[in-house]
């Protein structure tokens, strides 16, 4: 058990997101219509509550705005994950590891 768990801290996000996608792809063309659509709604809604428990507990609303983020508060960064998964899902992924190697810099008090 202790090897799956220092497996799991160690996957990289990237590989998550690949995985999730293997997954939906090998869902629709082995289920039907139906079921693919449960497992794409239910892997695009995980996502959006995943983002939202990240990004608060990443404080995003205290670095600056980029290109890469997709808004200063964690609902809405949720809010956007959900309707443009596959655009913005990979957008984040991208923004929360520039937060953790400390590329983004905090926002000046004024």
């Amino acid at each position: 058990m202790k090897i799956l768990t220092t497996y799991y801290k160690k996957m990289k996000l990237w590989l998550i997101y690949f995985l999730l996608i293997i997954l939906v792809l090998i869902s629709a063309f082995t289920f039907s219509t139906q079921v693919v659509k449960a497992i794409a709604f239910g892997v695009v809604f995980v996502s959006a509550i995943w983002v939202y428990k990240d990004s608060t507990k990443l404080n995003i609303a205290r670095y600056k705005k980029t290109a890469l983020s997709l808004s200063s508060s964690p609902f809405g960064s949720a809010f956007v994950v959900w309707f443009l998964w596959i655009i913005a899902f990979p957008m984040y992924i991208v923004y929360r590891q520039k937060i953790i190697d400390g590329k983004i810099p905090l926002k000046e008090n004024n």
